[in-house]
């Protein structure tokens, strides 16, 4: 099974944004030069670098939100390959991680260290979920039925029934604890 390797976003951004002064194109002085770069470097990082002052740590998690709620919402998308945001080529697997779920229901998130196939790899998009800052996040992500969309699709990708009653399983964890943090409920 081929892993593909990829490139820090989050730095790479950084990179394109500063190093030919692109940032001037979108804002012109340097007076928030700061507060975006440490938005950018902290938003796809497993958590936000500790000793931030608070306007840094708002603006991170802003970015963090609005980083997953582009993801989710891309995953869903017909014309999104699904096999392009997926590491691994083999979509014949039988099962989803069993000690990897048990993650996701526990301590709300999935370490990609642990991450041995793209079965495994499906966590990480439905654990998104328990990582949001804001409860207008878990709204949009509700009122747009994400998570639905994203399990139908993955329905179709992975034949194995026994992924099939996973994904069912991981689709209600997620929906109860949106349930019960989103005030509104969707």
């Amino acid at each position: 099974m081929t892993k593909t390797v990829g490139i820090n976003h989050g730095e790479m951004s950084i990179k394109v944004l500063f190093e030919n002064n692109l940032i001037r194109k979108f804002i012109p002085n340097n007076k928030y030069d700061e507060i975006i770069k440490t938005a950018v470097i902290n938003h796809n990082r497993a958590h936000i670098e500790d000793g931030l002052d608070k306007k840094s740590i708002l603006f991170s998690q802003i970015i963090r939100d609005a980083d997953k709620i582009d993801i989710l919402k891309t995953i869903t998308l017909p014309e999104t390959d699904l096999k392009g945001i997926f590491w691994y080529e083999d979509f014949d697997i039988a099962k989803i991680n069993e000690n990897l779920i048990e993650d996701l229901k526990t301590i709300k998130y999935i370490y990609y260290s642990k991450i041995q196939n793209n079965a495994d790899q499906i966590l990480i998009f439905y654990g998104y979920i328990f990582n949001f800052n804001f409860p207008t996040s878990l709204e949009i992500i509700s009122r747009n039925k994400y998570l639905d969309l994203f399990t139908k699709r993955l329905y179709i990708q992975f034949k194995s029934k026994q992924i099939h009653t996973q994904l069912e399983e991981i689709l209600q964890i997620c929906n109860d604890y949106i349930g019960t943090q989103n005030p509104c409920k969707i």
